[in-house]
């Protein structure tokens, strides 16, 4: 079963680093690295427990740990070790909006004029333990 982490809770726990190639930005505690190139090279020689990617999912983006080739967005590297091949941290969210059931749209997809969405799809929120109980449930451990 999956170890599920806010993302806050992720950074205390892991300790991701900055890469110097990549700085988010003054005050940025991490940054990720690219999933091509030099950055991919020196990803690929660390110990694979200490490495993340974050991927593009069918609801959202989540950071797994591992090294992953598929859907991958780009990587982290952390200063603590994973422990559990099925941990999870959602950093995205969405949903289909009612609008893309509705038969009078089928050609759009959508309800252009829907005031509950953009282009059929509802962000919905990762942020807090609340916010992923909705997603998982109450009685999913979650990490905040």
């Amino acid at each position: 079963m999956s170890k599920i982490y806010t993302q806050d809770a992720w950074v205390r726990e892991f300790q991701p680093m900055v890469n110097p190639n990549n700085n988010w930005g003054e005050g940025a505690t991490y940054s990720s690295w690219e999933t091509y190139g030099d950055d991919d090279e020196y990803v690929r020689q660390q110990d694979n427990n200490f490495i993340w990617t974050e991927v593009d999912g069918e609801n959202g983006c989540y950071i797994i740990s591992g090294y992953h080739w598929v859907n991958r967005i780009h990587y982290f590297i952390t200063n603590k070790p994973w422990t559990d091949e099925w941990t999870e941290v959602p950093t995205w969210g969405y949903r289909s909006c009612d609008c893309m059931d509705d038969e009078q749209y089928a050609d759009d997809g959508y309800n252009p004029d829907c005031p509950d969405c953009e282009d059929g799809m509802i962000d919905i929120p990762v942020d807090t333990v609340e916010d992923l109980q909705v997603i998982y449930g109450k009685n999913v451990e979650i990490v905040g």
